[in-house]
């Protein structure tokens, strides 16, 4: 089982991480520990993990579902995929990992923003289709 005061103690190190607040942890305790009884035992931690876990099959479905008709998409209306692709990025990409790439990589673009900037690059300096090869992968 794990107490009140040990998650709260032991989870300090991690708020941060997660970007959450003492309140929201408390809150979180709180809400899967249904007895009250200050500890969380096998049955309410089985509830967090399958909370998780239903979490984690939506975010692989978004994900799945967003590859294949962005795969569709992309082609057609690239400038709207990109659009979406920035703004629903939470919806189908894990906080965690969200936040370990901002940490990492905190100047990373997404492909076509990529693109995009070395055209305009190459524009500015007088490179054109017409007197310009560029391959990319």
């Amino acid at each position: 089982t794990v107490s009140r005061s040990s998650s709260t103690s032991s989870s300090r190190s991690n708020t941060h991480l997660q970007g959450m607040s003492e309140a929201e942890v408390d809150r979180l305790f709180q809400e899967y520990d249904v007895d009250d009884s200050g500890s969380i035992d096998r049955d309410e931690f089985r509830a967090i993990a399958d909370r998780m876990q239903a979490s984690s099959r939506r975010r692989e479905l978004l994900s799945i579902a967003a590859a294949a008709y962005g795969s569709f998409f992309v082609a057609a209306k690239s400038d709207t995929f990109q659009w979406a692709q920035k703004n629903f990025r939470s919806n189908y990409i894990e906080e965690g990992a969200e936040f370990s790439q901002g940490l990492v990589f905190p100047t990373a673009q997404l492909s076509g923003d990529v693109d995009a900037a070395v055209y305009n690059t190459l524009k500015k300096r007088g490179f054109t289709p017409r007197n310009t090869l560029f391959g990319h992968s």
